[in-house]
């Protein structure tokens, strides 16, 4: 069996995001919300999504350089464009990153 730490699973991820011109503090974000996912047993949400960003990416439908943006603004909602970015981008931060 292969052993895989956590720790370098998200430095290889972070790199495979890097390598489509993803900023390297989104990237770092989704690796760790990626490999976290994975980790606590939501595997749909993990790593293996991997692939289903780059055929995106591929087919233009994801930009790795957008930046969300917040069109309006209440007090307990937000709605947010994410402009074909990353979810997990597009989102507010959490306690959980």
């Amino acid at each position: 069996m292969l052993l895989i730490y956590a720790r370098q699973l998200i430095d290889y991820v972070e790199k495979i995001f890097e390598a489509i011109g993803t900023p390297s503090k989104q990237a770092e974000l989704l690796a760790g919300q990626l490999v976290c996912a994975h980790l606590r047993g939501h595997a749909s949400h993990g790593v293996g999504r991997i692939k289903q960003y780059m055929d995106a990416y591929k087919a233009g439908t994801l930009d790795p350089k957008a930046e969300p943006a917040v069109e309006v603004e209440g007090p307990c909602y937000a709605n947010v464009n994410g402009n074909r970015s990353f979810g997990q981008v597009a989102r507010r931060p959490s306690p959980w990153n």
